[in-house]
């Protein structure tokens, strides 16, 4: 696998919120950016028209990120052509995305071209049952997610209380000394790094060591201290007018930063906890512990109820992954019916116009 195929996040994932979703920062028509966004059922060559411009994009070196589906990890949401200024999304629900300047900004690419309408439609019942079931079983996720994030919101909030503010200043202070600074404001980019997905929670580690050469793993359990120092970073980055992208927690609130990537400073942190952490190699990150940025002994009385809330926790988002998995199963035997109704060499047709008008 190539450096570029590494640079993965996610853009939609399932929340306490319903489905969270971040496409509107595909959002730079303002900017000279050209967006396609895909219309089509599920199974119907959306994401297989994504991967081969990807394909084609990095043969020729351009930087590429894939945003694959939380859901489906082995499907694309959207690819995004920094070099090209080109990005393409899956327009379709849960992640529905409306064309503001149709033409002039979005093209709008219509798979449903391709397949035999009046074979759906005999097969209307089958596949609004499968829809109607999957549609539960995210339901299902989001009111686990619910019970899990406020159960580990309330934790942050109690271990907030004892975050030492002058140990994270001076940490931050030592960290971004030799961060080089730039005339005007760098732009941020908001992306979500892990997410609840089939099985399991998802979390794209390979990305932090493709895209800067020094990764640095804060070890915290209850996310307040890396909290408190991911913002404390953040704010020293966009003072010295660098870019950042900054990816906050799907699964508490998306005011909690979990992870933050300084492209230019050559410089990431990750946030380690029971729901995500990286399989490192002996000396690929530096650790830094989140218990040296807290005062530990004003948690005394609180520490086993809040370590009897997080496993409560995981178990809620263990059980919101087997959902989103079963889902999955589920949303296999849709797209099949969609398959089947497919004529695949016009879809391949409508690949080879989209692949002369973007390369």
């Amino acid at each position: 696998m190539s450096m570029q195929e590494q640079v993965r996040f996610f853009l939609g994932a399932n929340s306490p919120r319903g489905f969270v979703s971040l496409f509107n920062q595909l959002e730079h028509g303002a900017e000279g950016w050209r967006m396609f966004v895909m219309k089509g059922g599920p199974g119907s060559g959306k994401s297989t028209l994504m991967k081969k411009v990807a394909a084609r994009l990095m043969e020729q070196g351009h930087r590429v990120e894939l945003i694959p589906c939380a859901s489906d990890p082995d499907s694309l949401d959207a690819v995004i052509d920094h070099d090209g200024k080109l990005a393409m999304a899956d327009g379709t629900a849960p992640h529905v995305i409306e064309a503001k300047f149709p033409g002039a900004y979005e093209t709008i690419l219509f798979t449903g071209s391709a397949w035999d309408e009046a074979r759906l439609q005999r097969r209307r019942p089958q596949i609004m049952e499968l829809a109607g079931i999957i549609g539960r079983l995210h339901g299902r996720a989001t009111a686990a997610l619910t019970g899990a994030g406020a159960l580990l919101e309330n934790n942050r909030a109690l271990a907030a209380t004892a975050v030492d503010r002058e140990a994270v200043a001076r940490l931050g202070r030592s960290l971004s000394s030799g961060w080089p600074a730039k005339e005007g404001c760098g732009k941020e980019d908001l992306r979500l790094l892990s997410a609840v997905s089939v099985g399991h929670v998802a979390f794209h580690a390979a990305t932090l060591k493709a895209l800067v050469p020094v990764v640095y793993e804060i070890d915290d359990a209850w996310g307040a201290a890396a909290h408190a120092l991911l913002s404390d970073l953040r704010a020293r980055a966009q003072e010295r007018g660098l870019d950042v992208i900054a990816c906050p927690c799907s699964l508490v609130n998306p005011g909690k930063w979990e992870h933050l990537i300084l492209p230019e400073a050559g410089v990431a942190f990750t946030t380690a906890n029971r729901f995500h952490r990286g399989q490192w190699a002996a000396g690929e990150v530096i650790p830094l512990e989140g218990g040296e940025l807290m005062r530990s002994h004003k948690l005394t009385r609180e520490l086993n109820d809040m370590q009897e809330q997080q496993a409560l926790a995981g178990q809620l988002v263990l059980q919101a992954a087997l959902s989103v998995e079963r889902a999955k199963d589920l949303h296999d035997d849709l797209e099949a019916e969609y398959v089947a109704a497919m004529d695949f060499e016009k879809l391949d047709a409508l690949c080879q116009q989209v692949l002369d008008q973007v390369l």
